[in-house]
């Protein structure tokens, strides 16, 4: 899948380097979640001319409370920076967006590193979306 002239590939669960499928949704203003893309499908429909593409995603979980150095990006919303737990995934069942989105609602992609903040590893993100930083305030 092509999105913003990346090349996005899907990554099984167990695939150590991801850094080609990490993608990036808006979920209302304000709200935005990563996670690795797993799955590309395109569903055609009797009477539609143009098939829907969907990605299918394995959402990332947030730490349920900011690190202090999240301060330090408080006031820098452009740079899409999140904190999420090391190494786990929404379940079915939880809050967080549906696995199933449609391809346009993908707005970017994201790097990812890994980082020991306050004694605990966790995930580190920055958007490249095409979202205009207002509407990314936190």
């Amino acid at each position: 899948m092509l999105l913003d002239g990346k090349r996005m590939v899907t990554s099984p669960e167990e695939q150590k380097n991801k850094s080609d499928s990490l993608v990036l949704a808006q979920i209302r203003r304000g709200l935005q979640w990563v996670g690795e893309l797993r799955e590309v499908l395109q569903h055609t429909q009797p009477g539609i001319d143009v098939p829907h593409t969907f990605a299918v995603v394995a959402w990332l979980v947030p730490l349920p409370e900011m690190p202090n150095l999240a301060d330090l990006y408080q006031n820098l919303p452009e740079l899409e920076v999140e904190f999420w737990r090391h190494r786990q995934y929404q379940p079915l069942d939880d809050l967080a967006p549906d696995p199933l989105v449609l391809a346009d609602d993908i707005a970017g992609v994201a790097a990812r590193c890994e980082m020991e903040i306050e004694g605990e590893t966790v995930w580190v993100t920055t958007g490249m979306s095409q979202v205009s930083p207002v509407d990314c305030l936190h």
